[in-house]
């Protein structure tokens, strides 16, 4: 009997230990699980921080990741974000592409007017060779991978008066933003570029200190660019895009179960937001012009004839690699 008794204690402790060591296999299973910072600096409310929750949902839903979003600028402007990103201390980034422009060359021209012929034009560049070159410098330069890109809305034109042709930009006052390509552009389009702060823009259109405003449709509903300028000409002549991207140490810490899963998480919240923005224009334009806007379809084959222009100037300039804009219409 005491033999039995003194199987059964031996037994329970061989268990107790089984279940013991296991629940500490458990908690440090759970303590591996990383977290990754995620952030930009766009408004709360905005398209592109509602990708970030999205972003931020998923990988938490995937059970191999966690993450935190800090939204808005709680680590400060969109440069300084990047600045955090290339450092390690801001594991995910997301915005445009142009934010890459200052360190790579080549993202210069994805801001000159009318490189891209439409959105499919755009979505072919982003599967393209050229711009997997161009992410291999990201790389090389920043220490920060793109994990992927998508088109988001064109840049169209507000204005005081009607833009009807490109004889009508010639001589007007166009806010522009500090971007060199940007300022080239409308130089070359005859217009006499004038940088305003994005958060003055309205107001030096509503006052005359601009004749002209350009942006994407979402971002100029969220100034309300129209009630300033009420005519809107669909120049679309930025095609915009989206990425996210990750500090690649960061990245070469995960395991091959994370790195699919980061992917995954990436994709749909990126392909959701490019989805929605691109859908939401019409229902935006017809907003605007239910509270007075008047929008013009025009004709912007003379602007793009113009642009080509200054392609030569800016590449013999060095603004971005020779030979790069034309490799770019080549794709079909």
């Amino acid at each position: 009997m005491k033999k039995e008794k003194f199987l059964v204690c031996v037994l329970f402790g061989v268990f107790a230990t089984l279940a013991f060591a296991s629940g500490t296999q458990d908690i440090e299973s759970k303590e591996k699980v990383p977290t990754l910072i995620i952030a930009s600096s766009n408004a709360p409310d905005s398209l592109m921080a509602k990708m970030g929750e999205r972003l931020q949902a998923n990988i938490n839903n995937s059970g191999v990741l966690r993450a935190k979003y800090l939204t808005g600028q709680s680590l400060g402007d969109m440069q300084q974000v990047m600045e955090q990103h290339m450092q390690g201390t801001v594991d995910i980034a997301f915005d445009r592409p142009l934010w890459f422009a200052p360190f790579v060359s080549d993202f210069q021209v994805l801001s000159w007017g009318f490189t891209f012929r439409d959105r499919g034009h755009l979505e072919q560049f982003y599967s393209s060779s050229i711009y997997e070159g161009m992410k291999e410098k990201v790389q090389e330069k920043l220490g920060i991978t793109i994990l992927y890109s998508a088109p988001d809305q064109a840049r169209v034109t507000f204005s005081r008066k009607p833009i009807e042709n490109a004889d009508d930009v010639i001589g007007i006052k166009m806010r522009v933003p500090r971007i060199e390509t940007f300022i080239e552009l409308w130089e070359t389009l005859g217009a006499k570029p004038t940088q305003v702060a994005w958060s003055e823009a309205f107001t030096s259109l509503k006052t005359g200190v601009v004749d002209a405003a350009e942006s994407d449709i979402a971002g100029a509903w969220s100034q309300r660019f129209h009630q300033a300028g009420k005519y809107i000409a669909l120049t679309n002549h930025v095609m915009m895009g989206i990425f996210v991207s990750i500090n690649s140490e960061k990245l070469s810490s995960l395991n091959d179960i994370q790195k699919s899963a980061l992917q995954d998480a990436v994709i749909e919240a990126v392909q959701w937001a490019s989805s929605t923005s691109s859908n939401s224009v019409n229902e935006t334009l017809e907003k605007m012009e239910a509270d007075g806007a008047i929008i013009n379809e025009i004709d912007v084959s003379p602007f793009q004839e113009k642009s080509r222009q200054g392609v030569q100037d800016m590449e013999a300039r060095g603004v971005w690699p020779k030979g790069l804009w034309q490799q770019i219409q080549d794709i079909y």
